[in-house]
């Protein structure tokens, strides 16, 4: 009896804590799912707000006619701010949606990059001094990584090992300075054959022309024996157009 009365009370027991485990449980789950929702509207919130607060800072700019940099570079950095909650490919698309495509889209990916250096705009202005700076440095940071990249592809020729780093841009610039080598190479042969051709159809020219000559020449009319010259002449003539041809090749 009291056996099968402890049985039931470890049943019982058992039962009751998978009851408080499957209670936490859901209760966990609301609580994450509860979290994640917040979250997403949160960052929902967010979105709003600075595709709010750039309108109205764009539009600013527009209506006073001035070049307001500050207000450009804040501007940028709600953009920035917006691209880093992203996925990989959606900034653009959204960026379009949100402000149209054209001039605009250009305006404020420069608005972007005036926040990317804002360190470096002291002595700028205005936008247009801001555009000239930010032109001049991104020019030099695209030779600086050209130079490195062209250093990493002269790497891999000597030692057919890809050093650390490389990437598909590297992959491309050596495919491409791979078909600028060749291009010399077509063009060498394009020459020699245009030369040859050139040299093949100046040299009939000639030969038909002399030809021609030589049968003014005569005064009485053109006999057997006279012809048989004018071919042994004209069989010269193609030995040394052969000769010619065999010295350019």
């Amino acid at each position: 009896m009291n056996a099968g009365n402890n049985r039931g009370t470890k049943s019982k027991q058992h039962f009751e804590k998978h009851k408080v485990h499957g209670t936490l449980d859901e209760r966990n789950n609301r609580e994450e799912k509860n979290t994640h929702q917040a979250e997403d509207e949160s960052q929902a919130d967010r979105q709003i707000q600075r595709i709010a607060e750039i309108n109205l800072l764009n539009k600013d700019i527009e209506d006073t006619k001035k070049s307001n940099l500050e207000k450009a570079i804040k501007i940028g950095e709600l953009l920035s701010q917006q691209k880093l909650e992203m996925e990989h490919g959606e900034f653009l698309p959204w960026l379009r949606l949100n402000f149209g495509v054209g001039k605009s889209e250009r305006t404020l990916r420069d608005y972007m990059r005036y926040y990317r250096h804002r360190d470096k705009m002291a002595d700028a202005a205005n936008l247009s001094e801001a555009s000239d700076i930010v032109y001049k440095i991104e020019s030099e940071l695209r030779e600086k990584r050209e130079t490195e990249a062209r250093e990493m592809v002269r790497q891999y020729e000597l030692t057919n090992i890809k050093p650390k780093g490389w990437k598909i841009y590297h992959e491309n610039l050596y495919n491409r300075l791979l078909e600028d080598r060749k291009a010399p190479k077509q063009e060498e042969n394009a020459t020699v054959e245009f030369t040859h051709e050139t040299l093949r159809k100046k040299t009939e020219v000639s030969l038909m022309e002399d030809i021609e000559r030589r049968l003014k020449s005569f005064d009485t009319p053109q006999t057997i024996e006279t012809m048989r010259n004018i071919i042994a002449w004209a069989s010269g003539k193609i030995k040394e157009y052969e000769a010619q041809i065999k010295h350019a090749s």
